[in-house]
């Protein structure tokens, strides 16, 4: 039998009394020796103004310099588990990092590094805030140190009392307080700002309308306007499911509003031989005038006076020759009006008469200020009487104002600036003929409200170039 032996190859000599070949060279660490760093707190991680080589290092030392307290074992790379990527102080061990620690350690979102109970999504039910819970029943205390986020509990020792068990009671009522008044450029853009208080703290917002804000669901939205708008926002508190509303108006000052964009309201009386309201629009929409011997009505503009004004101009054109004398009825304005709620009317007359469709009442000419209790109901009286009714309280009628037995005359151009803050309003009227007159009126029950145009009984009766402005 022939072969060869190779289990004893595995090493050749040579010459120098060295080997080659086989797993063991017999090698020695040839690197650079590592330190040791201290950990005086004994969390694992070690102090990096501490260290040393491994011959000069203590017992106890660490191959790590990661620490950034080493006086403080709750404080290393990763103790708020939450937050794992800081260097972080957790000393309550909830995993958050405390938002106010030592210099030289990672700030957290923990407002409470000191109460297990409060941090950021404690509150499972508010998870937005940093709140305390300390009954576990998902919401956040009501009245918690400083430095918490106050919740919607009001008992949070007791998880039976929160507010989905309608136990509020403690909680605030929800307000809301708009920033009002508003003036702008046109092309121009601003930024409301609604500010909610009260509730569970917890709240979504919608504002309308919508179409030139930036964002309509937050609480400070840019508004562009084209022209002066009314806003409104609406807050609703999450935990209580109140609701509350408020406006704001931007004017976009120099620019006309677009009288299309109002609203026809019809007021009573519903006149046999009237018809009714016809308004056609002129200008660009930025003139309108009531075509047709109609029912008392009013062109009604969503846009809110408070301690504002509108100006614009209003007449009454000459009806086109023939058997029908130009009329001499009523045209107006309308302040302070809120949904069907009262609101002021000034109406002017052109002459005295016994209108054929209001029984008995005799009427004056001139002009006259009413506050109208509501929109229905409304006989001829209530809107153009010159003494109270059961609906309406005279203001001021035509011997109280001065030039107010004066009669308005047709195709005369009647310019008009209405003033109307919370000490009360003042209307000014100054005709192309010379005409001027200034009513002041003392009421203050209607302290903000929406605005528009009269007219009853009168054909070609016309308002435009209507644009508000905020006072200063």
């Amino acid at each position: 039998m022939t072969g060869s032996d190779t289990g004893d190859t595995s090493e050749t000599a040579t010459g120098d009394g060295t080997g080659t070949g086989g797993s063991d060279t017999g090698s020695s660490d040839t690197g650079a020796e590592e330190e040791l760093c201290a950990d005086e707190d004994n969390d694992g991680f070690g102090d990096p103004d501490n260290c040393a080589a491994p011959d000069d290092a203590e017992v106890g030392w660490v191959d790590n310099d990661d620490d950034c307290d080493d006086t403080n074992a709750q404080t290393y790379p990763g103790a708020a588990e939450q937050e794992p990527l800081l260097c972080a102080n957790d000393d309550d061990e909830d995993g958050w990092g405390d938002d106010d620690p030592p210099a030289g350690v990672d700030p957290g979102t923990d407002c409470d590094d000191a109460n297990g109970n409060a941090h950021p999504g404690a509150a499972e039910q508010q998870p937005e805030l940093c709140a305390e819970d300390e009954d576990d029943d998902g919401w956040g205390d009501h009245d918690p140190p400083t430095g918490v986020d106050p919740g919607g509990d009001c008992d949070d020792t007791d998880p039976a009392v929160n507010p989905p068990d309608g136990d509020t009671d403690c909680l605030d009522p929800l307000q809301l307080t708009v920033t009002k008044n508003f003036n702008i450029d046109a092309g121009d853009s601003t930024t409301l700002e609604a500010v909610a208080t009260g509730g569970t703290g917890t709240y979504t917002w919608q504002w309308q309308p919508a179409a030139t804000l930036d964002d309509d669901e937050i609480r400070t939205p840019m508004a562009t306007p084209a022209t002066s708008t009314t806003y409104e926002v609406t807050v609703t508190d999450a935990g209580t499911g109140a609701v509350v509303s408020d406006t704001v108006t931007v004017h976009v000052v120099d620019t006309p509003i677009l009288l299309d964009e109002c609203a026809v309201r019809t007021l009573g009386p519903d006149i046999d031989e009237l018809v009714d309201d016809a308004w056609e629009y002129e200008d660009g929409d930025t003139s309108a005038c009531q075509r047709e011997n109609s029912d008392a009505g009013v062109l009604l503009c969503d846009i809110e006076l408070d301690d504002a004004s509108v100006s614009g101009s209003m007449h009454v054109e000459s009806l086109p020759p023939g058997p029908e004398p130009t009329d001499d009825d009523w045209f107006g304005l309308v302040w302070g009006a809120v949904d069907d709620g009262p609101f002021y009317l000034f109406t002017w007359k052109a002459g005295a008469q016994q209108h054929a469709g209001c029984g008995t009442t005799n009427f004056t000419a001139g002009m006259r200020v009413k506050l109208v209790d509501s929109w229905d109901g409304l006989g001829c009286g209530d809107l153009t009487a010159d003494s109270n009714t059961t609906l309406s309280e005279l203001l001021a009628g035509p011997t109280d104002i001065a030039e107010g037995t004066t009669v308005w005359d047709p195709d005369v151009d009647y310019s008009f600036e209405l003033d109307h803050a919370p000490t009360g309003s003042r209307l000014t009227i100054s005709g192309s003929d010379g005409f001027d007159t200034e009513i002041t009126i003392s009421d203050t029950s209607l302290p903000n409200g929406e605005f528009g145009y009269f007219s009853f009984s009168q054909a070609n009766s016309c308002w435009g170039g209507v644009e508000t402005e905020a006072n200063p």
